[in-house]
């Protein structure tokens, strides 16, 4: 993509010559020791709490089951191919422990998942700012030919009529494959 000249022109010219002190490569073993179990388990980061994969699919917290069955809106984040983030208004079904979405081929959504798996969900209760889910992790794909995961879909958003797709799109339901769940509230 091509950067306009006026946006261009405010960049600096030049970059200062100081450079910060490099952080330390090595960590004292026995701090690297803590550090390792206390990351095995859960990390707090500005209050979330923090699930890192070990292996095996992680689970949405009990605490915020509730939020992710509701028919809310949420926002997931695919990579462009520039690597931008590009985020969507999405409607979700939570089934089986998994995110799940549905996606007509032809969007560009779809297509950055396809060249690029990585992707993000994010959740925020509408009575409360504080209380968050972010999935971080990559997509799968399934087809849809009947549009049956679509149409329940849209009967929980409360839109019983199927949608208006024609006959040549194709539809596909994504699994969002949990690596990382933040966590936010909800205590």
């Amino acid at each position: 993509e091509q950067v306009p000249d006026q946006v261009s022109k405010q960049v600096p010219e030049q970059v200062p010559e100081q450079v910060p002190e490099q952080v330390p490569e090595q960590v004292p073993e026995q701090v690297s020791e803590q550090v390792s179990e206390q990351v095995s388990e859960h990390w707090s980061d500005e209050g979330s709490d923090v699930v890192l994969s070990s292996g095996r699919m992680q689970q949405i917290p009990e605490s915020h089951l509730d939020l992710v069955n509701r028919p809310l809106g949420c926002v997931i984040t695919t990579i462009t191919p520039s690597g931008l983030p590009q985020s969507t208004g999405m409607w979700f079904l939570h089934e089986n422990g998994s995110i799940r979405f549905s996606l007509l081929e032809k969007r560009k959504k779809y297509r950055n998942l396809r060249a690029n798996p990585a992707c993000t969900f994010f959740l925020m209760s509408p009575e409360s700012m504080s209380d968050t889910i972010e999935v971080r992790g990559r997509a799968s794909f399934e087809a849809d030919p009947d549009k049956a995961f679509v149409q329940r879909v849209r009967n929980q958003y409360g839109f019983p009529t199927p949608p208006k797709d024609g006959p040549e799109d194709n539809r596909w339901i994504v699994t969002i494959e949990p690596e990382r769940i933040n966590t936010t509230g909800r205590r």
